[in-house]
Formats: structure tokens, C-alpha cells, sequence
């Protein structure tokens, strides 16, 4: 039996209550108001070095930010506490619930911190050693690719572009043990070095560079049914080159595979995995392409399942599993959010329109 459950705002609903209450609450995100300009360090422009940092703050129902968390860093503490600062100088209109202000949450977000102009390449270090372990993975040696990999990751205060190339061969070499979990970590690791709004001059690498990237993230994304994921990266090699090879077979596998699923229901797998960034939590997120979805067959521990929205935002209870919900279309663009034990598992259908309907619930 599937007991279904009707999402306005907040609110829960279930089959009591009548398909009109949807309506009767209403969330509005927090708006950024004012901010300080982020200010580049002297001290670290004049030793010309770049950083990135992944972080997350709350917004109060004051609007001021608080919590303000950096998770990992290149470890240049003026960059990090650059950073901190713009973030806390920020001023919003809260985010509210029926009116009444609330705290929202954001993140955990990637940052970079890129000089105009700086020359682009690495130490040589790194970069020997860099091939020398693409060359291990090419020829099936992958404990001494493995060595070769932990001496860079223990290369303190890597550049910008020696990360982006650590993570590439991250993502290779958990490509070559099968491991594609990891790699699809990784994977997104590279593309948060792609920034749409620079000037080709300055961007790190050529666009170009991320579509064989965004490729495999679509294989990957196929392999698990996490359509809106692979239909959002068949997007975005659009954006950087429509008429390459390589995005015109993706795109007409994505046009096809869309035909195909036209009214049908298709089941994602997920599996709980600790964040690029570290830590002892793990976690699990795809957008959604439908507004009806079930929770099924988990196995491990849950403890977070957020819903967020373009204009919505949902936590639903842990033991959700094998409850159906209806997102109002109102609310846009959705993403879910499962955080709980590393390796734990579970799979989330996509439905029809319909599906879900409370006279139709069985």
C-alpha cells in the first residue's frame, strides 16, 4: 500500500485531508540584500597564490548570516578568512513560513579563489609525478598509482590548478578499480572548477577541457537513473560546445532516452557516500524531473532527507521509506538531499503524474 503525503510549504498532509489544502501555506527563500565585496589578500596576491574552500552558513530570521562553516580548504588562512568575512558582511531578507521569518540553511557550497591573468600550470614536481601515476593506472599498477596519489594529496597549499588535476586523477584512477561512486565524486569535484560567467582568458582551462568529463558523468548518471543529474549535464556540454562531436551523441542519447521514459515510472539508486570535502557523514543528492516520488528499499541509517526547491523546501521524516509524496508543481525545480550513515542505500521512483493521486492511492 502506498501512503501518500501532499507537501505545501512546510506542511505535511496526509489522505485525511482534502488536494485544496495544498495551498494554505507558502514558503519564500531568504533575498540577498547587501554584501561587501570580496577583497583579494595582499599578502597572498603578492605570492601570487589561488585557493578554493567549501563552505556553508545559516541565514537568522534577523537576515544576518551565522554558522558560517569552512569544511575544507586549500589551507591558506588568509583566503579562508577572507572568505569568512564577506560571507558575515552579508545582509538578507529572511526566508519566511506563512510569513513568519525562518533560518535557511546554505550549502555546502564550492568557492575559488582565482587571480586575473595569473600564469596557469603546476610545480614539477607535481606534474611528474601526475603522469607517472596516470601511467600506473594505464598499465594496471594501481598500488603504486595509489602511492603516487597520496604523496600529492599531501602537498600542502595546492594550487588551483594542480587541484583540479589531482581531482582528475581521482576520478581516473577509481574509474580503473571499478569504483564509480567515487568517481562520480570526483568527477563533480572537476566540474566545480567551471566558471560560466568568466572570460575565456580567464578561466582556469579551456571549456572545452570539461566535456569528456561531463560525458562520463552522464554515463554514470544513465547507470543509476538519476535522469534530471544526466539531463543537467547533457545541458551543460551544450552550453560550452553544441556542436561538438562528443555533446551531439550525449545530446540524442538524452532526447531518446527522454522519449523513452515519457510516462513511465524509473527508479534512481543512491548510495550514501562521504563528501569530497571529508568528514563521518554521508551523503546522497539528485534533481528531480517529476513531482511524485517514492522512497524504497533503504538499508543503513538515515538522518536528514531534505527536499529543496526553487520556491520550497521540505525535511522529510527519517523513516520515509516506502511513503509516496506530491511535490506542488509551484514550488519548481526540486533537488533531494539524504544525509545518514556512509554506505547506506536506497533507491527513490520517479512517477508519473497521477501516480500519487489521493483517489487513486491504493
Amino acid at each position: 500500500m502506498r501512503i501518500v503525503n501532499l507537501w505545501s510549504g512546510l506542511a505535511v498532509l496526509t489522505l485525511c485531508c482534502t488536494v485544496s489544502a495544498v495551498a494554505e501555506d507558502e514558503y519564500v527563500a531568504a533575498k540577498l540584500l547587501e554584501k561587501t565585496p570580496l577583497e583579494y589578500p595582499g599578502s597572498a596576491k603578492a605570492r601570487r597564490l589561488e585557493g578554493w574552500a567549501y563552505y556553508s552558513y545559516v541565514v537568522g530570521i534577523d537576515g544576518k548570516v551565522d554558522k558560517v562553516t569552512i569544511h575544507d580548504s586549500s589551507g591558506i588562512d588568509v583566503l579562508d578568512q577572507e572568505l569568512v568575512r564577506s560571507l558575515r558582511s552579508r545582509v538578507y531578507e529572511p526566508a519566511t513560513l506563512n510569513g513568519l521569518p525562518v533560518e535557511e540553511y546554505h550549502g555546502v557550497l564550492p568557492f575559488t579563489f582565482k587571480l586575473i591573468g595569473a600564469p596557469r600550470g603546476a610545480q614539477r614536481g607535481f606534474t611528474r609525478k601526475y603522469k607517472q601515476a596516470l601511467t600506473d593506472i594505464a598499465e594496471g599498477d594501481l598500488d603504486e598509482a595509489r602511492i603516487k596519489i597520496s604523496d600529492l594529496e599531501a602537498v600542502k597549499q595546492r594550487g588551483l590548478y594542480e587541484e583540479l588535476y589531482l581531482q582528475v586523477l581521482l576520478a581516473e584512477f577509481n574509474k580503473a578499480t571499478g569504483d564509480t561512486d567515487r568517481e562520480r565524486v570526483h568527477l563533480s569535484r572537476v566540474m566545480d572548477f567551471y566558471d560560466d560567467g568568466a572570460d575565456k582568458g580567464e578561466q582556469l582551462v579551456p571549456p572545452e577541457f570539461f566535456l569528456k568529463y561531463l560525458a562520463r558523468s552522464y554515463q554514470l548518471e544513465v547507470q543509476r537513473m538519476m535522469l534530471g543529474e544526466a539531463f543537467g549535464s547533457a545541458d551543460w556540454m551544450k552550453n560550452i560546445d553544441p556542436d561538438s562531436e562528443l555533446t551531439r551523441k550525449v545530446t540524442a542519447h538524452a532526447e531518446s532516452l527522454a522519449a523513452q521514459i515519457e510516462g513511465r515510472e524509473f527508479w534512481m539508486k543512491g548510495e550514501l557516500l562521504q563528501p569530497v570535502y571529508g568528514g563521518d557523514v554521508g551523503m546522497w543528492q539528485a534533481r528531480l524531473i517529476r513531482k511524485e516520488i517514492e522512497l524504497k528499499s533503504v538499508v543503513g541509517r538515515l538522518d536528514k532527507i531534505l527536499l529543496v526547491c526553487e520556491r520550497g523546501r521540505r525535511r522529510l521524516p527519517n523513516d520515509a521509506a516506502e511513503i509516496g509524496w506530491i511535490i506542488p508543481d509551484s514550488w519548481g525545480t526540486c533537488d533531494l538531499g539524504i544525509w545518514g550513515e556512509i554506505g547506506a542505500s536506497l533507491v527513490v521512483a520517479e512517477l508519473p503524474a497521477g501516480s500519487l493521486a489521493p483517489g487513486l492511492a491504493q
